[in-house]
């Protein structure tokens, strides 16, 4: 039984290390004001991911799979999601000036950036 219960949580941890990330976008570039939706595919999604900002890494949200994202979402600007292979966020009204700081995916150990190109 110990055994059994060892192989699946070093298989969990196995899955997290070895994730890749990708993040797409919906626009490849965006104007001001118009709203665009970034998309964080996640392979073996089983722990808690989350979106920062990359140049401060101030966390925005943490997101648990096919489950709810906290802190609440920013109903006015950002919306946050989750499915079970996935994080998303939705940018109302994008703002070039606030919105490009670099969009930081993390799950476990594994990072990937996206910048969003203004038009």
């Amino acid at each position: 039984m110990n055994i059994l219960v060892c192989f699946l949580i070093f298989n969990s941890l196995l899955s997290i290390v070895e994730a890749q990330l990708i993040i797409s976008a919906d626009k490849s570039l965006t104007r001001d004001g118009e709203t665009v939706n970034l998309i964080c595919s996640i392979p073996f999604f089983t722990v808690p991911a989350s979106w920062s900002v990359n140049s401060t890494g101030e966390t925005l949200t943490v997101c648990l799979p096919s489950g709810p994202c906290q802190p609440p979402n920013d109903v006015a600007k950002y919306t946050f999601s989750a499915t079970e292979a996935s994080i998303s966020v939705t940018i109302t009204s994008f703002n070039s000036m606030q919105d490009t700081f670099g969009w930081k995916c993390q799950y476990g150990s594994n990072s990937v950036v996206y910048v969003i190109k203004p038009a």
